[in-house]
């Protein structure tokens, strides 16, 4: 269990990192016996990518399996789930808490601008931090958006760095909210925002925004396809981002991320 898997690859020799094993049996119900996965499992499945092969069916069964044991994972703010009901009733509320529901149309009063969250704990001295840099700080420039800054990186901390340091001064205008270190804890956090727009530049490649991309904090939710995203397709991530020249191919993309493809 602790050495890694193999599987056969092009040249018919053995390729390491794929489990054996059939892909639906993983999205057996278990009945929630997890209650909160950031602290009891606190692990992703992100080096999946690394070995080469397409595992987006694999992605999709571990993230259902994930939903079975964590019914918690699929939290929806709120203020989101009393929209749903005064526009749908109970029904729309139901299915929006059910995870199979969108948030709806993003809307905003023209007096402020759109509040968008960007939830990371790499944006600072890291390959992740270096790429958003430019991105973030283009956003903030214009009046339409409000910048908030979301991850687990306390002041004066090691990775409260120039990056961090930068971002924070000058890019997040909104705010920066250091979120907990439970998932209860963060789905408070950020639903108080009360965010229009919630970013994920590198969703899968650790616990707390692994997780916390299962829920619906904001009614627009996108992730960024830059990195390899052992992310599973999810009705709370709605497009997937990518900067023109530096994601995949928009059909492989699509292919693989299974939701919509921005370049």
């Amino acid at each position: 269990p602790h050495g890694p898997a193999t599987s056969p690859g092009p040249d018919g020799g053995q390729r390491k990192g794929r489990p054996p094993g059939p892909v639906p049996a993983l999205a057996l119900p278990l009945g929630g016996a997890l209650p909160d996965p950031l602290s009891e499992l606190g692990m992703t499945f992100f080096h999946l990518a690394h070995q080469g092969l397409d595992d987006a069916q694999l992605s999709r069964a571990l993230g259902m399996a994930l939903l079975n044991l964590s019914p918690h994972l699929a939290h929806v703010a709120p203020h989101l789930a009393a929209a749903a009901a005064a526009r749908g009733g109970g029904r729309e509320s139901e299915e929006l808490q059910a995870g199979h529901l969108e948030a709806g149309p993003l809307t905003r009063p023209l007096t402020r601008p759109l509040r968008v969250g960007v939830a990371s704990n790499y944006l600072y001295d890291h390959s992740i931090g270096k790429m958003m840099l430019e991105v973030l700080f283009g956003l903030s420039q214009d009046e339409g958006f409000e910048l908030h800054l979301l991850d687990q990186i306390s002041p004066g901390s090691s990775k409260d760095d120039r990056v961090h340091r930068f971002l924070v001064e000058n890019v997040a205008k909104g705010g920066h909210t250091v979120l907990p270190p439970t998932l209860a804890g963060c789905h408070a956090a950020v639903g108080a925002l009360k965010l229009d727009v919630l970013l994920y530049p590198d969703v899968g490649m650790e616990p707390t925004t692994f997780y916390l991309c299962f829920s619906r904090l904001a009614p627009l939710q996108a992730k960024s396809t830059r990195r390899p995203a052992r992310n599973p397709t999810l009705p709370s991530i709605s497009p997937s981002l990518s900067r023109r020249g530096t994601g995949p191919s928009r059909d492989l993309a699509i292919s693989r991320v299974g939701s919509k493809y921005v370049d």
